[in-house]
């Protein structure tokens, strides 16, 4: 699902210009930053190859267009997430009213002393393990390692191998990004308590078919939400797993929502 650039080269989006499609800007990643604020995201794209900082975007602007009230995800690289974790930890600080007796100057202090924890927890998990992107949960900040930030052909290259060994859903940096955005929308919505999804998560499980989605999905529910929703958002013909879950996210969505 894949918006597409006008004549002039403009991407265009529900509401306006969606993504930058010229991975030579001169403006580089505060450019693409600035089309990330459009759609509501705090991103750092500073040490981002510039396909990267697209392939995010162009994933925000669909799952926006699709979900329109739907939180989107910070993200930032991993080993420098002290900046976007503040500010996402501040954000959700300010629109809890748990929070309301804090002064904005006690908020603040609270918001970054607890970012930069978080931050170096987060560094460290990167320099330790392999993975592609993480979304870390109780920020809903999608962090990607130093590795995978400035080699994107490297990272595509993976994924596309991952998706030939049945380990992912999708073979492309899209549905890997969509894959992390999932997690969030599960968060929102609350899609792994649907008792459906989870009946047939575990038939899913039991009948030990990975390539019915993907190794990956087998882990946990929260996975198999999510790699069927990267399928969705990613593929022109999703599996019927992915479909269902496709559908049962936008279903839920409109539950939700139902003025949309």
């Amino acid at each position: 699902m894949i918006i597409k650039t006008d004549s002039e080269g403009k991407c265009q989006a529900q509401g306006g210009p969606a993504t930058c499609e010229d991975t030579d800007c001169p403006e580089g990643g505060a450019a693409k930053q600035e089309v990330a604020a459009k759609l509501g995201v705090i991103a750092d794209y500073s040490k981002f190859h510039p396909k990267l900082a697209i392939a995010f975007n162009d994933a925000f602007a669909n799952t926006k267009q699709m979900l329109p009230d739907i939180k989107l995800p910070g993200v930032t690289s991993a080993d420098d997430a002290y900046s976007v974790l503040a500010q996402k930890g501040l954000y959700d600080l300010n629109q809890d009213p748990d929070y309301d007796v804090m002064s904005p100057e006690t908020k603040k202090e609270l918001a970054y002393r607890l970012a930069e924890h978080a931050a170096e927890k987060i560094k460290k998990a990167a320099e330790s393990s392999n993975f592609e992107m993480e979304h870390i949960g109780s920020y809903d900040v999608i962090c990607v390692p130093k590795q995978n930030t400035d080699d994107y052909q490297k990272l595509e290259e993976r994924t596309a191998q991952a998706r030939k060994e049945g380990k992912v859903s999708v073979g492309s940096v899209q549905g890997l990004i969509n894959h992390e955005i999932a997690h969030g929308i599960n968060n929102q919505l609350g899609i792994s308590n649907i008792p459906e999804v989870r009946t047939l998560y575990k038939a899913f499980v039991a009948y030990s078919n990975p390539s019915h989605l993907s190794m990956r999905a087998m882990s946990d529910i929260d996975e198999f939400i999510s790699e069927g929703w990267g399928e969705y958002m990613s593929e022109a013909t999703p599996r019927p797993i992915a479909q269902y879950l496709g559908k049962t996210i936008i279903d839920k969505y409109n539950e939700m929502y139902p003025e949309r």
